[in-house]
């Protein structure tokens, strides 16, 4: 959204809803990257395994506590570093594009800004793609061992 592409939007014929180009390139990615790492695997494992230690019918009563609050909070920084990258350079590039907008107010900063945003933070995601296949292995395992944790 902050990049430019939030004006296009595509409709997924699944879901039938909108969301944004760049969403959903995202979006895919994610999911064959989720392929990749044999996640569909891990998930059946996983499922296997909280079968055999929580039987069906049986509560969650002994769910701790801690435990959710602490991957709540490893999802929320995994999720952080995944898109900071991209809104610190266009959070920098709105800064110096308001500057620019406030010296010189005959150039039309929208015109001249959103070809010049769309370019920085496509960039900014290609240099860091090298860095998502393993934030994306990293965030898929943590999962697994947090599950690994609570059911023990």
């Amino acid at each position: 959204m902050q990049m430019g592409f939030g004006v296009a939007n595509l409709i997924d014929p699944a879901t039938n809803a909108q969301g944004p180009l760049l969403g959903t390139i995202l979006n895919l990615t994610a999911v064959a990257t989720f392929f990749l790492l044999d996640g569909h695997h891990m998930v059946i494992r996983g499922l296997a395994y909280s079968l055999s230690h929580v039987p069906v019918g049986q509560g969650l009563a002994q769910l701790q506590i801690d435990a959710v609050v602490a991957q709540f909070g490893r999802m929320f920084s995994y999720g952080l570093m995944l898109v900071a990258p991209a809104v610190f350079s266009l959070l920098l590039l709105d800064a110096g594009m308001a500057i620019i907008a406030r010296t010189m107010p005959q150039l039309n900063i929208f015109i001249v800004g959103l070809p010049l945003k769309i370019f920085v933070g496509s960039m900014v995601l290609v240099f860091s793609l090298n860095y998502l296949g393993p934030l994306f292995k990293k965030i898929f395992e943590s999962v697994f061992r947090y599950w690994e944790h609570v059911l023990i």
